[in-house]
């Protein structure tokens, strides 16, 4: 598992938005949402360490912080949408603290009429709403278009993308029944996850999470690197470095006060963790992606 971090960036545009032909991902991490929509063929994807398989027609969608992965049973096509929660800021504040019974399900026809009619008739007017990878490339790693998306600044075309967001997610609130994320999955790592989600912009410690959960810092330890292939230190870090590297697109203050913002103690262990993550300091992160 790891935390995907490709898809840093202002939160008013999509992080990515694309069609894959046979799409396979492994199990990873994310802080935004994100809604999969089955066009041809079946798609297998596993939350939590269940697998569940989408059919023509299907959506399928993925809570923040969700571990999740995609593979191709024999063939798919289909629609890959990653976005900001502040696209739908008022349904996901409905779902805080909780996640779906299952990923997959389908929405009424005229909800996936004006789905397929938005992101692949064209009825929006510009190409690059949906990115086309070449045939053959399996790993969507190397097409995220997010960075493309001139026109979402485009209030107009904003609309229209969080009017089939609200849409699908009412769809997935009405069909769906909740459960408590904190108890969601079999493996302590959703849980571990659940907790972070929460609190990673705070001094939290990997003992403080132990007994917030009722588990031993040891177990929890290796817990967290069997599961995720990652220490405590770096998953932690990574979620930080994630909303620092938003931060420097938005925030007005100091390198400090970024640092203190994103639950670090000092901007030295700031610029330490950013490096580790990133292979660049945050001023050459800034200077390189403007």
């Amino acid at each position: 598992m790891f935390v995907q971090r490709e898809n840093f960036g202002p939160r008013h545009i999509l992080q990515y938005n694309f069609v894959m032909n046979n799409f396979n991902y492994p199990a990873h991490i994310h802080q935004f949402p994100e809604i999969c929509y089955v066009i041809f063929g079946e798609l297998e994807v596993t939350v939590n360490q269940r697998t569940y398989t989408a059919k023509v027609g299907d959506f399928i969608f993925i809570h923040p912080m969700q571990v999740h992965s995609y593979h191709t049973p024999e063939m798919c096509n289909c629609l890959v949408s990653a976005f900001s929660g502040m696209f739908v800021s008022d349904l996901m504040a409905e779902m805080a603290g909780k996640s779906g019974e299952v990923p997959v399900f389908r929405c009424m026809e005229s909800v996936e009429s004006y789905v397929r009619s938005t992101f692949l008739g064209g009825e929006v007017g510009d190409e690059i709403v949906v990115r086309k990878p070449p045939v053959g490339i399996e790993y969507a790693d190397r097409h995220y278009t997010g960075q493309h998306f001139v026109k979402y600044n485009d209030p107009v075309v904003s609309a229209r993308f969080r009017s089939c967001f609200y849409a699908i997610l009412s769809e997935y609130l009405r069909v769906v029944p909740m459960v408590d994320a904190s108890t969601d999955g079999s493996d302590a790592l959703a849980q571990v996850l659940f907790y972070i989600s929460k609190h990673y912009l705070e001094p939290i410690t990997l003992a403080d999470t132990a007994a917030a959960l009722g588990y031993s810092s040891n177990y929890l330890s290796h817990r967290i690197q069997k599961s995720s292939g990652m220490n405590w230190n770096t998953l932690l870090g990574s979620l930080r470095v994630e909303h620092a590297q938003h931060l420097l697109h938005t925030h007005q203050g100091t390198m400090l006060d970024i640092a203190l913002e994103c639950g670090f103690n000092n901007e030295r262990s700031f610029h330490r963790m950013f490096r580790r993550i990133t292979g660049q300091s945050p001023g050459e992160y800034l200077r390189e992606r403007g």
